[in-house]
């Protein structure tokens, strides 16, 4: 196992994205997480540069779909700590002779394939890629050379702590901020953005046919005067 490998953890995806109960029901959460992972692995495998993929998951669907496209499949078990299983990865991966990783959520479906290679050019200059949320304060991917150079602190105002931990390790870093790493899944107005968006990937389309069903109900957002 040598190069940049991606790592994708995503729990069981019978209790993905609770915060979305108010508009869709759980069957429906459970197809959006899995139609998700799906355009995240899309966008990975066209990436050039990456030399594989390892997704730490418990979940039997997940593990389906993985093996279908070629992944390496890290199982667990039980649903545990995402920043755990991480790292545990990542570890894996730098004993195996992996030269650095790249770890991401399984909710960012707009990620692309040119945002992806961009992240591995950078590699070759920093020890540390942080990819921020679009909120400004959290950490949609991390990459690290090598993987296990630094411990992931994913998280409510991850992308200050990420900062501090790779100054105080004396780790060269970078932050960076791409439109697909930094739309991740989570809330109503989320949902709401992506219907906006009119985007082409498989999620998009789901969430359209469904909004044009009824199966998942959305409110244009109050503004604030």
């Amino acid at each position: 196992m040598t190069g940049i490998w991606a790592i994708v953890p995503i729990k069981d995806t019978h209790f993905s994205k609770s915060r979305l109960a108010p508009v869709m029901s759980d069957r429906m959460r459970r197809q959006l997480a899995l139609i998700m992972f799906e355009d995240v692995l899309t966008a990975l495998l066209h990436a050039p540069g990456l030399e594989g993929i390892m997704v730490p998951t418990p979940d039997v669907e997940i593990t389906r779909i993985g093996r279908r496209y070629g992944v390496e499949i890290m199982a667990e078990p039980t649903p545990t700590d995402y920043n755990r299983v991480a790292r545990q990865a990542a570890c894996r991966i730098a004993e195996q002779g992996g030269d650095a990783a790249l770890i991401l959520p399984a909710d960012i479906p707009l990620l692309t394939s040119g945002e992806v290679q961009a992240v591995l050019s950078a590699a070759s200059a920093m020890q540390v890629a942080i990819l921020a949320a679009r909120d400004g304060i959290g950490t949609n991917g991390l990459l690290l050379r090598g993987p296990d150079v630094m411990v992931p602190h994913f998280g409510i105002h991850s992308l200050h702590r990420h900062r501090q931990l790779a100054c105080s390790h004396g780790l060269s870093h970078t932050v960076m901020d791409f439109p697909g790493f930094g739309f991740d899944i989570d809330t109503s107005l989320d949902i709401y953005d992506l219907w906006m968006l009119a985007s082409p990937t498989e999620t998009g389309r789901f969430v359209e046919q469904a909004i044009r069903r009824g199966e998942i109900k959305v409110e244009k957002p109050c503004q604030v005067m």
